[in-house]
């Protein structure tokens, strides 16, 4: 039985010998705690044909990693691109300026901010060959093109390869098949 399984505590981590599990469980992203659920509840045991495939598995921790946020005080954890969210550590809400808003992630926008070609590239679960990383120019985010390909910005600007666009809200770039918008 999982040890989280919403309908069958028999399995439950012990107070004074699980600590860990108990700890951090709830620092999981909802989005995790919920696929874990789904690929180890009883249900999905009995049947093979509810399980979570492993290009599933690859998109959830994508996202992860994408979320992966140093917060002022030191705690690194997973932070919401969209909502604000309160540092487990200090209990800060960060609240990111904006996110690139993908088809398939929103990916916020702080200094160490990295896309790959799964974010890039249409179809691709390529999450190893960087594309794209947020420089920081004073106050300004800009997101330097680590591509072979040119981008282009709703507003017919080219950026090419080692150049730079400025990041602002309402802004549309295009990495050729795959269209992102900064939200």
């Amino acid at each position: 039985v999982f040890v989280w399984d919403p309908n069958d505590d028999s399995n439950r981590p012990l107070q004074n010998k699980h600590i860990g599990a108990i700890i951090r469980w709830p620092l999981l992203p909802q989005y995790l705690r919920d696929a874990f659920i789904k690929a180890f509840s009883k249900e999905v045991m009995k049947d093979p044909n509810k399980r979570l495939l492993e290009q599933e598995w690859l998109r959830i921790f994508i996202r992860m990693r994408s979320e992966i946020f140093k917060c002022p005080c030191g705690m690194v954890y997973f932070a919401d691109p969209v909502n604000p969210n309160p540092c487990p550590k200090c209990k800060k809400t960060n609240r990111f300026a904006m996110y690139i808003k993908t088809p398939r992630y929103n990916v916020p926008v702080h200094q160490r901010t990295k896309l790959y070609a799964c974010h890039t590239e249409k179809g691709s679960d390529d999450y190893k060959t960087l594309t794209a990383e947020t420089v920081v120019n004073g106050s300004e985010y800009q997101l330097k093109n680590l591509s072979k390909n040119n981008w282009n910005t709703a507003d017919g600007a080219t950026v090419v390869p080692g150049s730079v666009v400025t990041l602002k809200k309402g802004t549309t770039i295009s990495f050729g098949l795959v269209n992102a918008e900064i939200i």
